[in-house]
């Protein structure tokens, strides 16, 4: 909750309009209301992962034209996590502690 209300305010604070949410089925109803120029999400959530929550805006996309950029965001750094989050379609990932600096350079690539 720290990390994210701190990601918040840093975000807004470069101009962005910030959606939370606290879990996956959360996260799925934002998105299905209000389109998203980027996913953030932490690789460790409740109930659900990181991973979960991907798949399905994957597969709600499908029928779209267009596919949201993702970030991961991992307390885990080992080159397999790293792998798996890229592998898993993630353009970006992130290690805690985040450099805000370069979370905002990264998102203005991908958008």
């Amino acid at each position: 909750v720290d990390v994210r209300e701190f990601l918040v305010f840093a975000l807004e604070e470069y101009g962005a309009v910030v959606m939370t949410a606290d879990s996956v089925r959360e996260a799925l109803k934002c998105f299905q209301q209000f389109p998203a120029d980027i996913l953030i999400t932490d690789i460790g959530m409740p109930e659900e992962n990181g991973y979960n929550l991907l798949n399905q805006i994957r597969s709600l996309e499908s029928t779209q034209k267009r596919q949201i950029p993702a970030i991961a965001l991992t307390g885990y750094t080992a080159n397999e996590v790293i792998a798996q989050v890229l592998n898993a379609g993630f353009q970006k990932y992130f290690p805690k502690p985040i450099d805000v600096f370069e979370l905002i350079t990264a998102i203005y690539e991908l958008i």
